[in-house]
């Protein structure tokens, strides 16, 4: 228990010396003052290392100042592999920010990606981390995927793009019958009556429901979008098409001279619908 100031030799009261405290008030406050500065001024680096950081994608010489900013903010080996991912998820939000993702935007991130040297799980994690987006992006600004072996014969010159799970939903329609019975009863005995007359009722709709019609793959074409299940095919042809609903977890092709429309239930509704936008007017969403 130290009796007296570590730095001026001055007594120490009780009450510090209780709490071992090594330091008089004066040198204390000048102790902590120190510290809180360190402290800011570390926060300063770390934020300046993350900014740093995600402009690597543009600018390659950030790279080379990276070091002395993480020795400032005294970052270890695993706060920075942490601060190097978020400046990563910072590169990817910003290039997909429009939903709108280019091939030189494209090659930023990848080259970020190699510059910050962030760990290939690391990268999986942010890349998840926007789900489906990365791929919307794509898609919108007219990157078409080609799938080599689609679940479906192709016509010639079509090119299968896009293919996912799907259900094939319809709408059920519950009754049930409201009515009553009219007539009139005759005794025919102590405690016994006869009754006359008749039941009279309709059918009601009390309410609708969606079922599974059928499980199948939904795919996407150049052509047109074709559910292929396991008891029933549904093709939609782009130039029929006179309409699209889009739900978060569905798809509904509104096709002309066809009666009632066709709902899918997919992963992703928006996903599906970039992807048909692409496909039918490839020029519009190119810049």
């Amino acid at each position: 228990m130290a009796a007296v100031c570590a730095v001026c030799g001055a007594k120490l009261g009780i009450g510090r010396r209780l709490t071992g405290k090594t330091l008089c008030d004066q040198h204390q406050g000048e102790d902590d003052a120190r510290r809180a500065a360190e402290a800011a001024s570390r926060a300063e680096a770390r934020d300046e290392y993350l900014v740093v950081a995600a402009s690597t994608a543009s600018d390659p010489g950030a790279m080379q100042r990276l070091p002395a900013i993480a020795a400032r903010a005294g970052l270890t080996d695993a706060e920075r592999i942490s601060t190097n991912s978020q400046a990563l998820a910072g590169v990817l939000a910003a290039a997909i920010e429009d939903e709108y993702l280019t091939e030189e935007e494209e090659a930023a991130i990848n080259r970020a990606m190699v510059t910050l040297q962030v760990p290939e799980a690391e990268v999986l994690e942010v890349v998840e981390r926007f789900g489906n987006g990365l791929l919307i992006a794509r898609l919108n600004a007219g990157r078409l995927p080609e799938i080599p072996d689609p679940v479906i014969f192709l016509k010639p010159k079509e090119v299968a793009h896009v293919q996912v799970d799907a259900e094939l939903m319809k709408e059920v329609v519950h009754r049930e019958t409201r009515g009553g019975f009219s007539g009139f009863s005759i005794p025919i005995a102590m405690g016994v009556r006869y009754r006359v007359g008749a039941y009279r009722g309709q059918s009601v709709v009390v309410g609708t429901s969606l079922v599974v019609a059928d499980r199948g793959v939904l795919c996407l074409t150049s052509q047109r979008a074709v559910f292929k299940g396991i008891r029933q095919s549904v093709e939609c042809l782009y130039p029929r098409l006179v309409g699209v609903n889009v739900f978060d977890d569905g798809i509904q092709f509104h096709v002309s001279n066809r009666k009632n429309a066709t709902l899918l239930r997919v992963a992703d509704g928006h996903l599906v619908a970039a992807a048909v936008n692409t496909a039918m007017h490839p020029q519009q969403v190119s810049k």
